[in-house]
């Protein structure tokens, strides 16, 4: 068979004479480009790759009847052959290598992998001088879908091919318009190789950021970079804060060794670095800051982050508040990071009370700032785009502080301003979620009340009662304050419950019973022996604790409260603000029977089971008050 009718057999026209047997095809192309000279030989393979690309893309059924295996085996040698031919030529080899390379990598077939990737290799055979740096973008897109395949690949021994991957991403950094490169590849290249590499090889792929920031370093044509406008060096400096984050994270995980993260931050200042806002900032926040924190270069932590706090301030005063916006939700992903690294590797000098100080005095000034910055976390399936994501969720790292401490038996009575400080603010953020109708309000929500009554828990056990009570506090009137629809009783007697022991132990008997007989009306197990067995445990340490004649009188009083005349005490003193729309309903009458019974059964002291007869008496001659009828 001559070469022309060849080509003419092998063009497709989607009907049932198309050669569709790719494993004859083959062999015949064999014969033929043996009988030819090389030129002609690289004129006949670049004519056969054509058409088949042609034939992917105009007939279905020749598509879908072939065997891939077969395409590619045929289209690497047919590339073998074109490695001679003049530029145009070449223009077309790359151009066919691309259009089948993307047409196999997308297949949900199973093709060997090794003559997929010999196919993307064989793009990038040339030094990079001898590459078509007019069609840097082909290249680039060739790289992406390669990263597309690893991707499905992953599991299997991918760190193998990161050498390639990265030595050909050089390669087309080399001939690739900085700008662009970095406007509209950089971002997704790194997010892409981290997701593919970070979590088993994070070591390899640290070295892989190296070079490509490098790389981008070495450049000859950042000139270009001052050229742009300022909206668009802003967005180049925001994107580079992005790839900071993620770098820094992936070093993380291999406790920040030889980080690429330095070498990140240094090609920023290098191509943004004109800009004195800019460079101001990348030197002050990343390269003197945060770089130092994670490279273990300063032993002075409270230090540094004292004086990040401080130059959020300096910065807008010299004029760099839009460079300092942008900056706000990246700073927090960092501290996020530095705290989640702390905690996860138990560094106890990363939780001095120093550190603590300035650190949260920092995170505090991030998430006061953040509410008028740009999302930067995704909130799934919310239509609200707010900062107000961002500060929740690096909010909720402030429990790590408290829980080191008290493993650390640290005094944190000077922490607690501060402490104090960042919870209000968790639940200032909350109310602004709320008003804004966030999706994902109501998990927030959840998450935040179940961090701060586990925190008043574990401040209880470590005999700090004072805050542990305010936190209930917190945790209590929220749930309160919760639609009476979606209340839910067991959250709040849980809570009261536990209130009522810190205060027990804080020997507050008298807020330590109201407590607990609410406790005992939000439960609503009348038959449950627990919440009476606390109320009679608080009036015996009670009776214990008062020696003096004035204590004897306020004793009396505390051992004849009932439950009728807890509720009372707390409804017209409004601690917990209204309950009244929360008593009404609630059986006081088989509530008294109920405490009658368990003071009968485990502790038959006449003061408190007078004080259940009197109060039984009141509600009898219906001497019922408001509260109590709910009006």
């Amino acid at each position: 068979m001559e070469a022309n009718d060849f080509l003419a057999k092998i063009k497709a026209n989607g009907d049932k004479n198309d050669w569709n047997n790719l494993a004859k095809v083959y062999n015949d192309y064999k014969v033929i480009a043996s009988k030819l000279s090389t030129k002609e030989r690289g004129s006949f393979s670049l004519n056969v790759l054509c058409l088949l690309c042609r034939n992917l893309d105009k007939a279905p059924s020749w598509r879908d009847s072939i065997d891939n295996k077969e395409l590619l085996t045929l289209t690497i040698d047919c590339i073998r052959e074109t490695r001679g031919l003049n530029k145009a030529e070449q223009v077309k080899t790359l151009a066919c290598i691309y259009h089948i390379h993307r047409y196999v990598v997308r297949l949900n077939k199973q093709i060997p992998p090794e003559l997929i990737l010999k196919l993307s290799f064989m793009a990038f055979e040339a030094e990079p001088k001898n590459l078509l740096k007019e069609y840097s973008k082909t290249y680039w897109n060739i790289i992406a879908d390669r990263l597309c395949y690893i991707e499905k690949l992953k599991g299997k021994s991918v760190h193998k091919l990161l050498p390639k991957l990265t030595e050909d991403v050089i390669k087309t950094i080399e001939i690739y318009d900085s700008a662009q490169f970095c406007a509209n590849i950089l971002v997704f290249l790194v997010k892409k190789l981290h997701f593919i590499y970070s979590e088993s090889h994070s070591e390899q792929l640290n070295g892989c950021y190296k070079d490509i920031f490098e790389k981008l370093s070495q450049k000859t044509d950042l000139n270009a970079i001052k050229k742009l406008k300022d909206k668009e060096l802003l967005d180049l400096y925001a994107k580079f804060s992005d790839c900071f984050y993620v770098v820094a994270e992936n070093s993380s995980k291999n406790s920040f060794k030889h980080s690429a993260v330095n070498s990140a931050v240094r090609t920023a200042i290098t191509l943004l670095g004109h800009k004195p806002d800019f460079f101001h900032c990348l030197q002050t926040f990343y390269l003197n800051s945060f770089c130092d924190i994670f490279l273990n270069r300063t032993t002075y932590l409270d230090a540094v982050f004292k004086n990040l706090t401080l130059s959020c301030d300096i910065t807008v005063k010299l004029g760099y508040e839009t460079t300092m916006v942008t900056s706000y939700p990246f700073l927090a992903q960092f501290l996020r990071l530095f705290i989640e690294y702390s905690v996860n590797n138990s560094i106890k000098t990363n939780f001095t009370v120093e550190v603590q100080e300035n650190c949260l005095n920092f995170m505090l000034k991030l998430l006061k700032e953040l509410a008028n910055c740009e999302q930067l976390l995704k909130c799934e399936n919310c239509s609200v785009k707010t900062g107000l994501h961002d500060a929740l969720r690096l909010s909720f790292l402030v429990k790590h502080f408290i829980s080191a401490s008290i493993q650390q038996s640290i005094d944190i009575t000077n922490l607690l301003t501060i402490y104090d400080s960042v919870i209000h603010q968790q639940y200032s953020i909350m109310a602004q979620l709320k008003r804004q109708k966030c999706a994902n309000y109501e998990k927030f929500y959840r998450k935040l009340q179940t961090d701060t009554h586990n925190t008043a828990i574990a401040l209880n056990k470590n005999k700090n009662y004072e805050f542990s009570i305010k936190l209930f506090e917190i945790y209590i009137k929220n749930e309160l304050s919760i639609n009476l629809n979606e209340f839910e009783h067991k959250n709040v007697a849980r809570a009261f419950y536990n209130k009522s022991i810190c205060e027990l132990d804080y020997r507050k008997h008298e807020q330590a019973l109201m407590d607990a007989f609410l406790s005992l009306i939000f439960a609503k197990e009348i038959n449950s022996d627990k919440y009476m067995s606390l109320v009679m445990d608080i009036k015996a340490k009670a009776l214990k604790n008062d020696d003096d004649d004035d204590a004897d009188d306020r004793s009396d009083d505390l051992q004849m409260t009932s439950v009728v005349d807890a509720c009372r005490i707390v409804v017209e003193n409004k601690l917990y603000g209204d309950l009244k729309p929360f008593l009404k309903g609630v059986q006081f009458s088989s509530l008294l029977k109920h405490e009658f019974d368990m003071y009968c059964k485990l502790w038959p002291s006449i003061a408190p089971v007078a004080g259940v007869w009197r109060a039984l008496n009141s509600l009898l001659n219906g001497r019922q008050e408001e509260w109590i009828t709910g009006k």
